[in-house]
């Protein structure tokens, strides 16, 4: 009647919370200044520079991609209904709030919902406000925006292959 678990399987939830409430590097809270890679991954600035400077804390590897001139330091808009210390508050015992969110659609910045940078500013939007309504991203990021100029965050396998394939080409962010 009731399927079990299967043991050291990460619920999908779970790993996209993960995926945006953590450094891809050092594994901790998330906090600003945050930066993303050439592949969407979101780190905090601070855990790459000690990586560049060979003091990464607990044995983790430095990518070797990653450099400060091939990170972007993103703009996230902070969810006024979280909790100030990040991303473990509940409302009302329920779900962790996400400590970011869109300034568009108010959506969270949980894994749910697919969220993009715009590489020319690094304001970060959900993806359904940029196809819905981009004259109000347009207007909150200051300039027009491209398909060129969008980067998927924490996307699928293949979307992150097509950016690996495209920063091995000499195109840095």
């Amino acid at each position: 009647m009731y399927k079990s678990k299967a043991v050291g399987k990460l619920d999908r939830r779970q790993e996209g919370i993960a995926n945006w409430t953590r450094c891809k590097l050092s594994g901790e809270e998330l906090r600003e200044p945050v930066v993303c890679d050439l592949m969407g991954a979101l780190y905090n600035k601070e855990a790459v520079v000690q990586g560049l400077m060979g003091q990464l804390q607990g044995g983790a590897k430095m990518p070797p991609h990653l450099t400060l001139k091939t990170v972007l330091q993103l703009r996230l808009a902070r969810n006024p209904h979280a909790a100030t210390g990040g991303g473990g508050a509940a409302a009302g015992g329920g779900t962790p709030i996400s400590p970011f969110w869109c300034p568009v659609t108010e959506q969270e910045v949980d894994g749910k919902h697919r969220f993009v940078a715009v590489r020319s500013t690094g304001h970060v939007v959900a993806e359904r406000a940029l196809r819905e309504v981009p004259a109000l991203v347009e207007e909150h990021v200051g300039c027009p925006v491209g398909d060129a100029d969008v980067l998927v965050l924490n996307g699928t396998e293949e979307e992150r292959a097509a950016y690996a394939e495209v920063s091995v080409g000499g195109c840095a962010v």
